[in-house]
């Protein structure tokens, strides 16, 4: 599966997903250069090894990804770890960070006997989602979330929502006693 970049002047072919930084899917963004993944910006504890998982699957989005070679990918061939059960705890650590299910999967697919495809819609960045927004590039449904989340984080929203009920009373109280006094 082919990744796109996101410019300022819309998605285009991207190159390969080495040179990129940033990767977003569903509502997360991974930053594959710090190890970190965000939830609609905010950050999401993922341990080290679920993380290298995700960053493998991540380049290979849509494409079969056998176990052997996660093991390969992650742990040096000389380790002396159990490599299945090991891979297992990291994907279900992985799955519960994501909120995903191998039952019915968002993100990851589980091949029996042969490995796991990423079957989210991937969009590969070389800027972060906050330089994004901060610059006008942002897209769909981060731009959506994006005029919310400062009014959220600052209390604002809670002020707001106080003040709409407080309102919605003293007309729910007027009205009440203008129907009493008929």
């Amino acid at each position: 599966m082919q990744m796109t970049e996101v410019t300022e002047h819309g998605p285009v072919a991207a190159p390969p997903a080495s040179s990129h930084r940033y990767v977003r899917f569903g509502s997360f963004e991974a930053d594959l250069e710090r190890g970190e993944l965000r939830r609609e910006g905010a950050r999401v504890r993922v341990q080290e090894k679920p993380f290298q998982v995700l960053a493998v699957l991540l380049e290979q989005a849509g494409e079969l990804v056998s176990r052997e070679e996660l093991c390969q990918r992650l742990w040096p061939a000389d380790a002396t770890v159990n490599y299945d059960a090991n891979l297992n705890t990291a994907l279900n650590k992985l799955r519960q960070a994501l909120g995903d299910s191998a039952d019915a999967p968002s993100f990851i697919e589980t091949v029996p006997r042969r490995g796991y495809r990423f079957v989210a819609s991937v969009e590969a960045s070389t800027t972060s989602l906050r330089a994004s927004r901060a610059n006008g590039t942002a897209r769909g449904f981060w731009t959506k979330l994006a005029p919310f989340r400062g009014v959220a984080t600052s209390g604002r929203l809670a002020w707001l929502v106080g003040l709409l009920l407080l309102a919605g009373m003293a007309i729910g109280a007027t009205l009440a006693a203008m129907w009493l006094r008929r």
